[in-house]
């Protein structure tokens, strides 16, 4: 059908374009995206809230252009609950620290994080079971 030579051409291009592939994966500088964490709750039912989310590969440059909004998410026959959102840092890294100016008196809270920096955008939904003690 094919003349040796043809054949050993197209025998030749699989194995070619795999090795062609694995250097320029080689080659490729890495990049390692932003990610939160979960959610870590440290108070309880009719406490001002206390959240920390751990921001995961986050390099200076991220964390200088970062912009984060935690909104509530409106559930029926639950009041609202004003938040705050503030960078942190401690011995394990970065987090947003999340806290509620007045006590939460509902024991499930949903809340929508948004992050933007230079070079993304991040938008998670977090649900949370307060604890009552």
């Amino acid at each position: 059908m094919f003349p040796a030579s043809s054949k050993r051409t197209l025998m030749r291009t699989p194995a070619r374009s795999l090795f062609i592939c694995l250097m320029l994966g080689l080659v490729s500088p890495v990049v390692l995206a932003l990610a939160l964490s979960d959610i870590e709750v440290s108070s309880h039912l009719n406490q001002h809230l206390d959240a920390r989310i751990r921001l995961n590969s986050a390099t200076q440059a991220d964390l200088d252009s970062l912009n984060v909004n935690v909104t509530e998410i409106q559930v029926e026959g639950q009041s609202y609950v004003s938040l705050q959102e503030q960078m942190g840092k401690d011995d394990q890294g970065s987090f947003i620290h999340i806290t509620s100016r007045e006590p939460i008196r509902e024991p499930i809270l949903k809340l929508l994080v948004e992050v933007s920096w230079a070079n993304g955008r991040l938008t998670r939904d977090y649900s949370l079971i307060i604890d009552p003690r």
